[in-house]
């Protein structure tokens, strides 16, 4: 999303300056620093994978829809809200991510599930940023956000649908409780 956001800031009808425009990317991109370390403390004191990660995914959503109805508004403070609540959600929910495949596919090990996760999100992001550019080059970039958004739609639900044991914290517990 930090790819195309500045076109998308720069949406017809927008009265945002070239400037604040990269201000407003930049947030979201600086945004996504607090993020992993914010989301990577609270997994560590709960153990709530897939709550944890529902919870990312579904605040990435809801904040892309809500960005792609405040782009066009004439008020700027929600688009910095949205965009800083995105780059939170967003770059927590990859780490988070990396978590949940580590703890499904144990006792595997966790660089195989991870590497296949980052390797599989870098073709997945290059096809949807080519098909959001593409939307955008026809002169649509309300259609390119409304693309983003459907496929975070598409991806919560998937997420919401992993029902898996999460095996690599359930056998560190039991090593600790036999000792």
């Amino acid at each position: 999303m930090t790819v195309v956001a500045p076109q998308t800031l720069k949406a017809d009808g927008s009265k945002l300056t070239d400037k604040t425009a990269g201000q407003i990317a930049a947030t979201m991109a600086l945004s996504g620093i607090a993020g992993p370390i914010i989301f990577g403390v609270w997994l560590d004191k709960t153990k709530k994978f897939l709550c944890t990660s529902s919870f990312a995914y579904g605040m990435a959503l809801v904040s892309t829809a809500a960005y792609t109805v405040v782009v066009y508004s004439s008020v700027e403070w929600p688009l910095w809200i949205t965009t800083i609540v995105f780059g939170i959600a967003f770059t927590s929910y990859m780490n988070i991510g990396m978590e949940i495949a580590s703890e499904l596919t144990f006792p595997e090990p966790a660089s195989t599930s991870t590497s296949l996760i980052y390797s599989l999100g870098g073709v997945f992001c290059l096809i949807e940023m080519e098909v959001a550019r593409a939307i955008m080059d026809a002169g649509n970039i309300l259609g390119s956000n409304i693309f983003l958004t459907m496929m975070l739609l598409v991806g919560f639900i998937t997420t919401l649908t992993i029902n898996g044991e999460m095996k690599r914290y359930k056998a560190s517990t039991e090593v600790v409780d036999d000792s």
